[in-house]
């Protein structure tokens, strides 16, 4: 009889801590689900990085029938101090010590018939690089910094976009709580509309405070990047 009062005494504690345990799951919030527009926060990002690569990829094409002594000029007001160079070819300079990676950016040799052109070119734009960059460095061998690699300069491109896509993120999580139920690329281009309260019910506070704390931290991110990354490095490589 004991035996049997006490087997049923453990089966209602159990189903009580199991009735307990169903209303605690019943009261956790659910994260909603937006109704639509993921495929605008991958595209966007998508868009950051193609845009990233294809300017770190791009290699701006020489004209040798102009005249090299203004692209010299060009180039070293654009902080590109360094010598032309034919790919797979030894390199001098009279006496100056040259750092084939810091002081060379190397050209393709032309074809057969510019071949004359090319080297012309490049024997009057390093005269005229040498004479601006000695006479910037009063006489002595020009200290040059050394070339951003373009994966890096890749990387430092997304990491300056990275604050919008997450505020894109962001907005596309509050679409889930629109008072108008509507997705949230309907504002997409509106300034405003998405950073009100009145857009949102009471359950998309958080997720609207982060999108604010993001907006608010994106200048100095910005600002750290563009001086961490691409403030000491020279041009790329």
């Amino acid at each position: 009889m004991r035996y049997r009062q006490h087997s049923q005494r453990a089966i209602r504690d159990t189903l009580t801590v199991a009735a307990d345990d169903r209303a605690k799951v019943g009261l956790m919030p659910m994260v909603r689900r937006p109704p639509g527009g993921g495929w605008a926060v991958v595209a966007f990002a998508l868009a950051i990085v193609v845009v990233a690569v294809a300017v770190a990829a791009y290699h701006p094409s020489i004209d040798y029938g102009a005249d090299p002594r203004v692209g010299a000029l060009r180039a070293f007001a654009n902080g590109d101090g360094r010598y032309l160079a034919i790919d797979g070819e030894a390199f001098t300079m009279g006496e100056e010590p040259i750092d084939p990676v810091r002081d060379l950016r190397r050209v393709r040799r032309a074809s057969d018939a510019s071949v004359a052109a090319q080297l012309m070119y490049i024997a009057r734009y390093n005269e005229t690089m040498r004479t601006i960059a000695r006479g910037r460095a009063h006489g002595l061998p020009p200290q040059r910094p050394r070339p951003m690699p373009r994966p890096l300069f890749a990387l430092g491109v997304v990491l300056v976009a990275a604050p919008f896509i997450l505020m894109q993120y962001l907005r596309y999580r509050l679409g889930a709580y629109r008072r108008d139920g509507r997705a949230w690329t309907v504002d997409f281009w509106n300034p405003t509309r998405y950073l009100l309260r009145g857009t949102y019910t009471d359950e998309g506070e958080a997720l609207l405070r982060a999108l604010w704390a993001v907006m608010a931290l994106t200048v100095p991110w910005v600002l750290l990047i563009v001086l961490g990354v691409f403030g000491a490095a020279g041009p790329l490589e």
